[in-house]
């Protein structure tokens, strides 16, 4: 399964938050599927209040290419602060045909 990475923190990060902390938990999970990773977004500094960053809009255009089938992410709160802005999201990758994992979820 071709999958894309994604992290964010925002400037207040509480410790084991860190970008390199989320890419390395879902590095980990993607390897023991035997997925590959073909694409990884990070926004740095960013909240999650809006999904309007920089590599947030590049995850998006992604998965509406076609370009991967899923989406990894360390915990659902770092794509999206509110369930309104999650499920707007989870409608694009649904629509994309593109699956969303989150470390935390299983």
């Amino acid at each position: 399964m071709k999958v894309a990475l994604y992290a964010r923190c925002s400037a207040s990060k509480p410790e084991g938050e860190t970008i390199e902390a989320q890419l390395k938990r879902s590095r980990a999970l993607i390897h023991k599927r035997g997925w590959a990773e073909v694409s990884c977004f990070i926004d740095a500094g960013y909240s999650g209040i809006t999904l309007d960053r920089p590599g947030m809009r590049s995850l998006i255009a992604v998965v509406e290419s076609g370009a991967v089938e899923a989406v990894c992410v360390d915990s659902i709160s770092r794509l999206a602060r509110s369930q309104a802005d999650f499920e707007t999201l989870a409608a694009q990758c649904r629509s994309a045909g593109v699956r969303i994992i989150a470390n935390d979820q299983g």
